[in-house]
């Protein structure tokens, strides 16, 4: 009996130590998602940070939070992404999972837990963020904890995520070189007056 508890006790232990270690992980990845990733149509966000590359199957593994979208941000709920692998090659990645319809949401919240279309999928390695595919990778519920003095980091998770959505994705860069026709549309005049100089100078050196 006491070996029982002390070992519920362990476990109990381990699992708050994830659980804390989690949100941080989770906000300083977000910190780093650069403009070209929008979040303005998310029913849904999840992050797992330092998931576990998967050695028998293409994806990752890992432990991370999910923040479903309606009229605000909800509580994160703690999440455990598996690809089917149990063994990892020991790379590491950073994983953002933007859930793009309420269908996609809805699966893995209420259905199959199975990653599908609608759902786009980011891994940070070096600091850059791709594209990556999660989809058939499971997505289940893990263990539910009231938050208590994680609940500043909480609100300090939805609130990056609210600034996040609310940030339009950046424009493309535009070669330098390139003819800025708006500009030249709106000063005509003077446009018009310098190419008739330029072609007045032309006519005059032709009948030389």
């Amino acid at each position: 009996m006491v070996r029982y508890l002390l070992g519920t006790l362990a476990v109990t232990v381990s699992l708050s130590s994830a659980r804390a270690q989690t949100l941080p992980a989770a906000i300083d990845v977000l910190n780093t998602l650069p403009p070209q990733i929008s979040l303005a149509d998310a029913h849904g966000v999840a992050i797992v940070p330092g998931a576990s590359a998967t050695r028998n199957t293409p994806g990752w593994t890992g432990r991370g939070v999910l923040v479903k979208r309606e009229s605000s941000w909800s509580e994160p709920v703690f999440v455990a992404l598996n690809s089917g692998a149990r063994t990892g090659t020991g790379e590491t990645v950073d994983l953002v999972l933007v859930f793009r319809t309420a269908e996609s949401l809805d699966r893995v919240t209420n259905k199959d837990r199975k990653i599908g279309p609608g759902v786009t999928a980011y891994a940070r390695r070096s600091g850059t963020f791709a594209e990556v595919s999660l989809a058939g990778a499971a997505l289940t519920k893990s263990f539910v904890f009231p938050f208590g003095s994680d609940r500043k980091q909480a609100a300090e998770l939805k609130s990056k995520l609210t600034e996040l959505a609310a940030r339009t994705s950046a424009p493309e860069a535009k070669p330098a070189s390139q003819i800025n026709w708006a500009l030249m549309a709106e000063n005509q005049d003077v446009v018009l007056g310098v190419l008739g100089v330029m072609v007045a100078w032309v006519v005059a050196q032709l009948k030389r």
